[in-house]
């Protein structure tokens, strides 16, 4: 199980995501591909930063860590 918050100057965002690990490497390489996220709480972030959470997010998938 992959949970994780959005913060913003240390307040949440959103809700608390869970993705079972194979959503989550999915969801990761998806965001890697595209640089882009519906679901993500904040406006205005970078699509290489946004790559980079994807890339994060699939590792966590993959790894289980």
């Amino acid at each position: 199980m992959v949970q994780f918050q959005i913060l913003l100057n240390d307040n949440q965002v959103g809700k608390t995501f869970r993705y079972n690990l194979e959503e989550a490497a999915a969801l990761g390489a998806l965001i890697m591909k595209t640089g882009s996220w519906e679901e993500f709480p904040v406006k205005g972030i970078s699509t290489s930063d946004l790559k980079g959470f994807g890339q994060r997010l699939r590792d966590y998938g993959i790894n289980g860590c």
